[in-house]
């Protein structure tokens, strides 16, 4: 059948279940694991408004419709795990553990996706799968549960595999079983895996566990219905009012996040290896140039609507588009930084060092740019741990450049934005403070007592 008209079915299909979810909640059909109803429903609404968007690791149309059946693509582990990454962007203290502690919120939900998890490892579930890829990425900005989320990402690639989603070939006859949309489940399910597998390797600075050698899945996603649907921040510490709206991109966005998340395998597996270490010269001169051309290629490659400068652009994108952003930009500082003189690959030419130098120079102010513009307009308060990582990695960056030039430069004004980040985040992911305190300690390291303690008093008097 055409792509077309895959396509057709399932966005009127979308377009139904999203038309009797009201209906389903007002007929009390829907199953909410004891939660009450409406503290269900501003949980998933939440959900569906942000770390939906990110990923798109859950499917809605079908999550939702089979939690008022008891569907296949419905459970409660997955449910739990829902409402404990939506719980610490909730105003609401009932989902504290500690009322006065929003680091205990979603505490009982994780206990339970804990409880519900032993009978699920029985067999593998593409629902498991999901919870466990979502508890992965809200454990993580815990700062102390780095090894839980990497246990349950490597608990959720193990069973992508048992389930072969890592093959999606025609030609093989393999998805004749599957119906469009468990096609279209699938797909976003293993690319969203893949995407946490490299950001996860990122973070944490271990391999990673999917290969793209390994997979024959390609990034082809047809409900195309939240594409254009209209978006406006109800979950974001902002006052949506003031946010004209825009449209999702959700599908558009993340099909480039997986083409970003290829580049970005490549990069970690050729310049954060052991076996870097062993190149030459030459060798390192021609592996920087190949990523580089990827990395430009993708870039060139991407759509006008999703396009963003900080200093051109009038109208800021939905979050998860300057998240995007933010990842190149971080890409290529991650790329070009071993090569700069105190980069672990430097043995190139000084020509080499210099423009990387001044590539992640102008990277890391593209960052500063997006974090001005996305403070702006959402607060970066409840950003996405993402953006925190962007964060840290254009403020090492500026604090060399802040090092070397006089206290009243730009980059010293971009290195306050990087700090004044941090304080304002560190609530919702606890492991900004681990970043913020690796900042202040290369500041001294580089001689910038100074400047860190003019930040500290900055801070104290409530301008930074």
């Amino acid at each position: 059948m055409p792509d077309e008209w895959i396509e057709k079915g399932l966005v009127a299909e979308a377009a139904r279940q999203r038309q009797l979810e009201e209906f389903n909640y007002r007929a009390g059909t829907l199953d909410f694991d004891g939660v009450d109803p409406e503290l269900g429903m501003h949980l998933l609404s939440l959900h569906w408004n942000r770390q939906h968007h990110s990923f798109l690791l859950t499917y809605r149309p079908a999550f939702m419709r089979d939690m008022a059946c008891n569907g296949p693509y419905f459970s409660k582990i997955l449910l739990n795990a829902i409402y404990f990454g939506a719980s610490k962007f909730s105003p609401r203290r009932e989902v504290r553990r500690d009322t006065n502690d929003v680091r205990t919120a979603g505490w009982a939900f994780r206990e339970r996706v804990r409880n519900l998890l032993g009978d699920a490892l029985d067999s593998s579930d593409i629902t498991t799968i999901q919870a466990l890829l979502v508890m992965t990425n809200s454990l993580f900005a815990l700062g102390d549960e780095r090894s839980a989320a990497w246990l349950y990402a490597g608990l959720a690639f193990r069973m992508i595999i048992d389930l072969g989603m890592h093959v999606d070939a025609p030609g093989l006859g393999i998805t004749r079983k599957f119906s469009d949309e468990d096609l279209e489940i699938r797909r976003r399910v293993f690319w969203g895996a893949f995407v946490v597998d490299k950001i996860q390797s990122l973070y944490q600075g271990r391999p990673a566990s999917l290969k793209e050698s390994d997979t024959l899945v390609p990034i082809k996603f047809l409900d195309t219905f939240e594409e254009f649907e209209n978006w406006k921040p109800f979950a974001y510490s902002t006052d949506a009012t003031s946010y004209p709206g825009s449209p999702a991109y959700s599908v558009s966005t993340f099909t480039c996040l997986c083409r970003l998340s290829v580049v970005m395998s490549d990069i970690l597996s050729c310049i954060y290896t052991e076996r870097a270490f062993d190149k030459s010269a030459t060798e390192l001169s021609t592996m920087l140039e190949s990523l580089s051309s990827k990395l430009a290629a993708w870039k060139a490659a991407l759509p006008i609507h999703l396009g963003f400068d900080p200093k051109s652009s009038d109208k800021v994108p939905p979050p998860h588009v300057l998240s995007l952003h933010a990842m190149y930009h971080v890409l290529t500082i991650l790329l070009h930084r071993p090569f700069v003189a105190d980069g672990h690959l430097y043995n190139t030419s000084r020509s080499i060092s210099v423009n990387s130098f001044i590539t992640c120079a102008s990277a890391a102010d593209s960052i500063v740019g997006i974090l001005r513009a996305y403070d702006k307009v959402f607060s970066v308060r409840h950003a996405p741990y993402l953006i925190s990582y962007a964060t840290y990695v254009a403020a090492t960056i500026h604090v060399r450049i802040a090092a070397k030039r006089s206290t009243e430069s730009e980059a010293r004004e971009r290195l306050e934005t990087c700090m004044s980040v941090f304080r304002e985040n560190q609530e919702t992911n606890w492991a900004v403070r681990r970043a913020k305190t690796i900042v202040e300690g290369l500041m001294t390291r580089l001689g910038q007592l100074a400047l860190r303690l003019a930040l500290e008093e900055m801070q104290k008097a409530g301008y930074a």
